[in-house]
């Protein structure tokens, strides 16, 4: 697992953390977007971020999805992976964080965010552990904490995991 930076209190950070959230497009996924003939459009997946999910969640995390956009693929993804709760259409990413952090007890140091856009730079900026990937725009890398040595949609999130894995939660 490569990063391109990461803080020397990456360990102490992570501690602190109770749930992980994840933006879909360009984390989850490349980014792309696919149509079919009929004008369908499909998502892909990675197996590997599927597993670092499972590995979050075995690790007593809970896995929450927040998106700008709605996709049925997401909603099924994250049923098969037990990944609760899921935001789509969201908006505002942190004003929804917030409202469920009210209602979970939680604060904004015991959240890890994954994001790669601008939409997500206020989540970022909020949180205890900011993530992002290396094809992220520049304003998400410079807040965040860590960058993934691999690009949305190709292990990213599986990449995120194994830091929890090295360094606890």
């Amino acid at each position: 697992m490569a990063t391109q930076r990461s803080p020397s209190n990456t360990a102490e950070r992570l501690k602190n953390i109770k749930a992980v959230f994840l933006d879909v497009d360009g984390v989850m996924t490349d980014g792309g977007l696919f149509y079919g003939e009929k004008g369908e459009s499909l998502k892909r997946f990675h197996v590997h971020d599927g597993q670092g999910i499972q590995s979050m969640r075995s690790q007593g995390l809970q896995v929450g999805i927040i998106s700008g956009r709605s996709h049925p693929s997401v909603s099924q993804r994250a049923k098969e992976l037990g990944v609760d709760p899921v935001f789509q259409g969201i908006g505002n990413k942190l004003e929804c964080l917030q409202t469920w952090l009210d209602k979970a007890g939680l604060g904004l140091a015991n959240i890890a965010f994954m994001g790669d856009d601008l939409a997500d730079v206020p989540v970022l900026k909020a949180v205890g552990f900011a993530a992002t990937v290396p094809n992220a725009v520049k304003q998400a890398q410079e807040v965040s904490h860590w960058v993934s040595g691999k690009p949305g949609g190709q292990g990213a999130v599986r990449c995120f995991a194994d830091l929890f894995l090295e360094y606890g939660p």
